[in-house]
């Protein structure tokens, strides 16, 4: 069912997005569509996606250009069936690691382990996204050691790296403003001027790397009555959906319309299956 791929030893990509996106006003909402391909063609076409390169404005000539790639992602991996594992400790209460590592392609975000987990979250990680803001506050064992041995196996994916600001730089935005647009014409949510999370970024990410994207416990099982965050940390409690720096509730709201599967067998289980952009037409 699941393609073998030979593991990719690439050392760093870096995508330059603006962690901090505010928005002061949404865009007209009547092109808006109200189907879920309408939707798809929305995220395909408006929301712009690319990875830093050796030839990017600001690294061109630079002693460490050598460490970027040389073609963006999107056009350097291609993928059949991903998997976008979130952090969430609702995957305790299921055991996804089989299924999980027979995809072809397993995302997972900031310092996420799998040691010791792997029954409930799988052991492969292909790719991984990560917040600059979190090396520096909770991941300083495994960035700051000369191994870096949690990475060295995996495509490493950097939001906002060092902060640099290169054009184009509108992913984030254009998610923002996609999660807006879609707030105002469908009243399933509320529009906030909130950046969106990692989780989002990583899940329309792979929807332009893969043909089907199946999301872990981003939105919730109904399994989990705990206040933890994290399937890795016994002490984290959760943040209120309304609270913190993310638009969580929207985004959830958003990858729910676009999910393929019910929302009962989402409650059961915690998988959602959406579709990726190259199985999306759009006139």
């Amino acid at each position: 069912m699941r393609a073998t791929k030979t593991t990719l030893f690439i050392g760093v990509l870096c995508l330059c997005i603006l962690v901090n996106v505010l928005l002061s006003k949404f865009p007209n909402t009547t092109d808006v569509p109200q189907t879920i391909d309408g939707l798809y063609c929305n995220v395909k076409t408006k929301i712009s996606f690319s990875t830093i390169t050796q030839n990017s404005t600001n690294f061109e000539n630079r002693s460490d250009e050598e460490v970027l790639p040389k073609g963006s992602l999107e056009n350097s991996v291609s993928y059949n069936s991903c998997a976008v594992v979130s952090s969430s400790h609702g995957l305790m209460l299921h055991t996804y690691g089989r299924e999980i590592d027979a995809h072809d392609a397993v995302l997972r975000f900031n310092c996420a382990p799998t040691e010791t987990f792997e029954e409930f979250v799988g052991s492969r990680t292909d790719i991984r996204l990560i917040n600059t803001r979190i090396p520096g506050r909770a991941c300083k064992k495994e960035f700051l050691n000369d191994s870096i041995a949690m990475f060295n196996r995996e495509i490493t994916v950097v939001r906002n790296f060092d902060a640099v600001r290169l054009a184009p730089r509108d992913f984030g935005k254009d998610i923002a403003t996609e999660l807006g647009r879609f707030c105002i014409a469908t009243g399933k949510c509320k529009k906030t001027d909130k950046s969106p999370s990692t989780g989002m970024f990583g899940v329309v990410m792979m929807l332009h790397l893969c043909n089907w994207v199946y999301v872990y416990e981003i939105l919730p099982s109904n399994k989990d009555s705990t206040n933890l965050r994290y399937y890795y940390d016994e002490k984290a409690k959760n943040l209120k959906t309304t609270g913190g720096f993310h638009s969580f509730s929207q985004e959830k709201q958003y990858i729910r319309t676009l999910s393929l599967t019910s929302d009962q067998d989402i409650a059961n289980t915690g998988v959602a299956l959406l579709k990726g952009l190259n199985k999306v037409r759009c006139d």
